[in-house]
């Protein structure tokens, strides 16, 4: 009888320790909501969607139930209807890349604008509890990062030449410090949880 009671604690002990995957975070469910834009500048949208998308990725990758809530902290608030356990919102307080030096590299008929660029990607991190959508915690995160790259690129000869501005360099520049700004998010909303 002994043998028998000791072999079920055992086994009532064992079978939930066995099935238990500490990767993944169950009950754990965090909103990313779209941050506010002040200025409404072009840039500081993309930056802004560029953040939102990858904190979810990266969330989803230290083992959270993370989603794109699609919606402001405002509409939140209207709807009242919460469907997470934490709602994120980064605010952007600061966006910028200023280049600090150049050179243009020429060969016969072509030539490229090459800058050495420092970005700064700052930002207000918030944290709300998802069931009353109170303020838990705000912190502020700022990532620079300094980056050597192509600005614009010019065809021709001695007498006249074409010059082409690099669309592509004004997200290039902002990646790191958009990457470098939600691993720390991360960070803070995993230590939190």
């Amino acid at each position: 009888m002994k043998r028998l009671l000791v072999l079920l604690v055992i086994a009532a002990v064992a079978v939930p320790a066995f099935s238990f995957d500490p990767s993944r975070h169950n009950g754990h469910r965090i909103a990313v909501l779209q941050a506010p834009i002040y200025n409404g500048g072009e840039y500081e949208d993309r930056i802004a969607t560029s953040v939102r998308r990858e904190l979810v990725r990266e969330l989803r990758a230290r083992g959270f139930d993370a989603v794109d809530a699609r919606m402001s902290y405002e509409e939140l608030q209207r709807r009242r209807q919460s469907s997470a356990d934490l709602y994120v919102e980064i605010a952007p307080a600061d966006v910028y890349a200023r280049p600090t030096g150049g050179v243009t590299v020429r060969t016969r008929r072509v030539a490229v604008d090459v800058a050495i660029v420092v970005s700064r990607v700052a930002a207000e991190l918030r944290l709300y509890d998802g069931g009353t959508l109170d303020l838990i915690e705000k912190r502020h995160l700022r990532r620079e990062n300094v980056t050597v790259v192509p600005t614009d690129i010019g065809v021709g000869t001695y007498r006249m030449a074409v010059w082409f501005a690099l669309p592509l360099v004004e997200y290039v520049r902002y990646r790191s410090a958009v990457g470098a700004v939600v691993r720390d998010a991360a960070t803070v909303i995993v230590s939190g949880r």
